[in-house]
């Protein structure tokens, strides 16, 4: 006799035959994989639109010529195009996640997420300051933080000839463009400066800071 998923059987039975049936089904093709796959995210949509939430635009990144590519990586990747933030020293407005401190935001790695080479802090605000050293006349700074497609932050950035005073340089207060591996690179009128600080504001996944890098650069 069957009892749930199990069959008992009398003491005396000396063998089982099983015989099986073959169950119908659809059959798999790649346009039925597409076909659910719509209709599966489509119904996750409107779940939630229906939850009372925004969806968040996603722009594709601009598609790069050869030579686009070939100048855009030299200047993400060469060790050339540090800027003068590598390596210098850092501090912040609170204590870090454990295995992403602040040095991380200037240890010129844009590349390697899967080494988790960025700094991070809950929770939001949080401010990290880089210190040139010097007084350098400075020209542009560049900032990354943590991308996957579909976040975006906001933040500003000042700058400082002794840390007391500051200066607002950039403002990305209002930001919802996602964040990219390219980072923000932003233009600034030149100017005397030792110290940058960028506040970090917004995280439109969490609320924590991830910033995986800062350059900084002298004005040309």
């Amino acid at each position: 006799k069957r009892e749930g998923g199990r069959i008992i059987l009398s003491p005396d039975a000396t063998s089982v035959n099983l015989t099986w049936k073959k169950k119908e089904v659809e059959p798999l093709s790649f346009e039925k994989a597409v076909k659910d796959y719509k209709e599966e995210y489509a119904k996750r949509y409107r779940e939630f639109i229906a939850g009372g939430n925004t969806p968040i635009v996603v722009e594709a990144p601009k598609l790069l010529s050869k030579e686009e590519r070939e100048i855009e990586f030299k200047t993400l990747y060469s060790p050339q195009v540090q800027g003068i933030a590598y390596k210098k020293p850092v501090k912040t407005s609170g204590p870090h996640e454990e295995g992403h401190p602040p040095q991380l935001a200037v240890d010129g790695n844009v590349r390697d997420q899967e080494e988790s080479s960025w700094w991070a802090a809950p929770p939001l605000p949080k401010w990290l300051e880089v210190d040139l050293e010097k007084e350098y006349n400075i020209g542009a700074i560049q900032v990354f933080p943590y991308w996957d497609g579909s976040r975006y932050y906001q933040y500003t950035v000042e700058t400082s000839t002794d840390g007391k005073e500051w200066n607002k340089v950039i403002d990305m207060s209002a930001n919802t463009k996602a964040s990219t591996s390219r980072g923000d690179y932003h233009k600034i009128a030149p100017q005397k400066a030792r110290h940058v600080r960028v506040n970090m504001i917004y995280n439109s996944a969490n609320p924590s800071v991830h910033l995986v890098e800062v350059r900084v650069f002298e004005a040309k």
